[in-house]
């Protein structure tokens, strides 16, 4: 990632289903996960393959 690009403007898509996540404008953090829903799904799933309480 160039340091010169805000984090938000480079695409991402959410490591549960694919899809693209799209961005807030303004200050804050960079979406991860299209849904909450989502986050907490794959959350659990890597707490239950690598053993994580």
């Amino acid at each position: 990632m160039n340091t010169m690009t805000p984090a938000k403007s480079v695409p991402s898509t959410c490591p549960f289903c694919g899809k693209d996540v799209p961005q807030k404008p303004g200050p804050g953090r960079r979406r991860v996960y299209c849904t909450p829903g989502h986050r907490k799904t794959h959350t659990r799933n890597l707490r239950a393959v690598w053993g994580w309480y």
